[in-house]
């Protein structure tokens, strides 16, 4: 939240309420699939967006497209591609955000995976991307795309910034709900196979 408290003098106030709207819709569940759509819709409201993308970590050496909405999305849902290619893979190493455009970036030599609209068929001419964070680690990507090289400017660079810090703290939150589940399931079906087997000692 650093990034928005230092820029929030620069934010005109309607902004600043629609990021604490989005802090609140998204971590107002602990279902994953819900968070990762609530997420979509909001960055989408947030910013004059065509597509957004939750891109996360997928072993070592790949990234994986978890979340997709937008133009041509579907069909990148689960895809994944090579961890160190592109703006989602120097997000992941550096832990920087980044923007990308006709106007420029502030990675110089940065270019869009463009592999990966072979995939989508949409050809992304500016690019947002913000690193999401549990703990001091980067897990995965928030990307906002648009076909128009002049849409998605540096300006709101800060506010996808401010708006993956609560969509991290939403994701981590629901992670750690479906794993807690998890582990009452595997607790309660150890307890339900000790009592059958105590059950059936008494029995013979």
């Amino acid at each position: 939240m650093e990034n928005l408290i230092e820029l929030s003098p620069t934010f005109q106030r309607q902004t600043i309420l629609a990021l604490n709207q989005f802090g609140q819709v998204v971590t107002s569940s602990l279902k994953l699939d819900d968070v990762l759509a609530r997420i979509m819709e909001q960055v989408t409201a947030l910013l004059d967006s065509e597509g957004v993308a939750i891109i996360m970590t997928e072993g070592d050496e790949h990234l994986k497209f978890a979340a997709v909405c937008g133009i041509g999305a579907a069909q990148l849902k689960g895809t994944t591609m090579p961890r160190n290619t592109g703006v989602a893979g120097h997000v992941i190493r550096t832990g920087e955000a980044v923007w990308l455009n006709a106007d420029g970036s502030n990675v110089p030599g940065l270019s869009i995976y463009r592999q990966i609209e072979s995939v989508s068929e949409f050809h992304s001419e500016s690019l947002l991307a913000a690193p999401l964070m549990h703990g001091g680690e980067t897990f995965g990507v928030l990307e906002a795309a648009h076909s128009n090289p002049h849409v998605l400017p540096a300006e709101d660079l800060p506010v996808l910034n401010a708006a993956a810090h609560w969509a991290a703290i939403a994701i981590s939150n629901a992670k750690l709900h479906e794993q807690a589940q998890t582990l009452r399931e595997q607790q309660a079906a150890l307890e339900e196979r000790t009592r059958l087997a105590r059950d059936l000692h008494d029995a013979v």
